[in-house]
């Protein structure tokens, strides 16, 4: 089971190492065409929140085992 849980989590982090900054890039490109300029980039609110899924994948994982070993 927790290799499960650890190849979903490898699963999740190429996605967000592969995938989404290429998203981000053909939402940069689409962005320069508007007139609003933007100070944060796409790349980087998806770089956070795919941190924020990975940080607490992790503590989640973790009180599941604590859970399990206190029974």
């Amino acid at each position: 089971m927790l290799r499960l849980k650890f190849a979903r989590l490898m699963t999740i982090m190429m996605l967000c190492l592969m995938a989404l900054p290429v998203m981000a890039q053909e939402a940069a490109a689409e962005a320069t065409t508007s007139s609003a300029p933007s100070n944060i980039s796409t790349l980087i609110i998806l770089f956070g929140l795919g941190m924020i899924v990975v940080v607490g994948g992790r503590m989640y994982m973790k009180d599941k085992a604590e859970d399990n070993n206190s029974k």
